[in-house]
């Protein structure tokens, strides 16, 4: 039976707020008339003005309802990458939510598109949650090194709340997170995988629009990607002009919020300016993001000094070298925006440029 308010379940601290509260302003934006969403926000160490900007969110067709989330037995755990421990309290949904069936949980990184409302209802039968496979990690070393064979992603999750309580899932998730080994990388998307393997349903890719992660796997052509997913879609381009939403996942330090070079920043930036927070100075990063090269030649043709730009997105750094005569390395620098190394032929040190930042 469909239900006629979508409940949707968002995780934030203070530090990855604007993007969550953006994430909900373009949810409310692309909603039909009829629909009804209730958030359920749970929250750590929010700011008053923060507080105060989900007040004026709400609509009669989107309410809101706050829950703190107290110290809990997942803050024993370390922050692993840009993931903090409180990402783990989703694991804790079906206690959080006892009240609920389902819940659609969504990453505070995400624009969604279009009307929430079949994708919360989809049918689950009898499975623990719904969620798009992970075809970045399928296409990796990941699953012989985790020993995980099958990764989803868990930005985007329909999740069974009253099967879970029964199967007193809970427990599991928690025992698999304190038994797991060192060398799983995503604090709860390791354990819904490993813990759900078989009693998932998998989500067509325009459910959780991966859209780095697909543009990398169809650069070699869409046969792949489709024979993965189990699609027809015929070109990347109309495969994202069917997203259901995007979500900007694998673009640490390069994200809207991040970076004045990023994906989807046009729309990200209309919402944002569309909302309470619009008169906020962002604080981003303006190194270029694509690699370049400049040659300057000796009477017109003969390469005397080449510089290369190269940049990498995934440790937010950009690498510059100054050749001499085309292939000879003179001078290199490795760093982000605070820290630059510079040295001497690519070995011999010459000093470290810091900047910091000023309270």
């Amino acid at each position: 039976m469909e239900s006629s308010v979508v409940h949707l379940a968002v995780i934030s601290d203070c530090h990855f707020f604007v993007p969550t509260f953006v994430m909900l302003m373009s949810a409310r934006e692309t909603m039909q008339p009829g629909s009804r969403y209730h958030v359920h926000f749970f929250h750590r160490d929010l700011k008053p003005y923060q507080l105060d900007a989900l007040k004026q969110l709400e609509s009669p067709s989107l309410t809101i309802s706050l829950q703190e989330l107290a110290a809990s037995h997942w803050d024993k755990f370390s922050r692993v990458g840009e993931f903090p421990p409180i990402v783990l309290a989703r694991l804790e949904l079906p206690l959080l939510l006892s009240e609920l069936e389902r819940v659609l949980y969504l990453d505070g990184d995400i624009i969604v598109h279009r009307d929430l409302s079949a994708l919360y209802n989809t049918d689950l039968g009898g499975n623990l949650l719904a969620a798009v496979r992970e075809i970045a990690l399928a296409h990796s070393d990941y699953p012989q090194k985790s020993g995980i064979a099958e990764s989803i992603n868990s930005g985007v999750l329909v999740m069974n709340l009253d099967l879970m309580r029964r199967e007193n899932c809970v427990q599991r998730f928690l025992r698999t997170k304190v038994e797991a080994p060192p060398n799983w990388l995503y604090p709860d998307q390791d354990v819904l995988s490993v813990c759900c393997e078989g009693r998932i349903l998998f989500l067509p890719p325009r459910c959780n629009g991966m859209m780095l992660h697909y543009r990398a796997a169809a650069r070699a052509g869409m046969g792949e990607f489709n024979r993965f997913f189990g699609t027809a879609y015929p070109s990347l381009e109309e495969l994202e002009a069917d997203f259901l939403l995007t979500h900007l996942a694998g673009t640490q330090g390069q994200r809207p919020w991040e970076s004045t070079h990023s994906v989807c920043k046009e729309l990200w930036e209309f919402y944002f300016r569309s909302s309470p927070l619009r008169h906020m100075e962002l604080k981003r990063n303006p190194i270029p993001r694509r690699n370049e090269e400049s040659a300057y030649c000796l009477f017109g043709f003969f390469p005397l000094l080449t510089i290369r730009r190269k940049y990498l997105p995934q440790s937010d750094t950009l690498k510059l070298r100054v050749l001499l005569f085309g292939c000879l390395p003179v001078i290199s620098a490795k760093g982000n925006k605070r820290t630059v190394t510079w040295k001497l032929f690519s070995c011999i040190p010459l000093w470290k440029q810091q900047t910091r930042e000023r309270d």
